[in-house]
């Protein structure tokens, strides 16, 4: 089974505490409001277990963890990593939370969108 990056634990952890940031084009501007997104990304991980995990990929400066799940029907694309540049406040960032464009294939198995 393949492993993410970085502790799923972890990125629970700041996103329950508020320790969470989502960029604007592929994560927040899905959503009608910023509350309702933030809203949104808690729900989300807190259902992220190991078996959504698609791969680790690469970034400009750093690495990101991609999953795929669904929720009541609908595909999810979720890009994530934890953003350490500040270490008295990490934070997890949502690169990307929007329905899935395709399928994902995941520890799992495929999700569709």
């Amino acid at each position: 089974m393949k492993q993410p990056c970085y502790s799923l634990e972890r990125v629970k952890e700041l996103v329950e505490i508020g320790q969470v940031f989502l960029s604007r084009r592929r994560a927040l501007d899905m959503f009608p409001t910023p509350r309702e997104a933030i809203a949104f990304a808690r729900r989300v991980s807190k259902l992220l277990s190991i078996e959504h995990f698609s791969e680790t990929v690469d970034l400009a400066a750093d690495k990101a963890d991609v999953y795929g799940l669904c929720i009541e029907g609908t595909g999810w694309y979720v890009k994530i990593y934890i953003d350490e540049y500040d270490p008295d406040r990490p934070e997890t960032t949502f690169i990307s939370l929007h329905p899935l464009e395709r399928s994902i294939m995941t520890n799992a198995g495929k999700v569709e969108p």
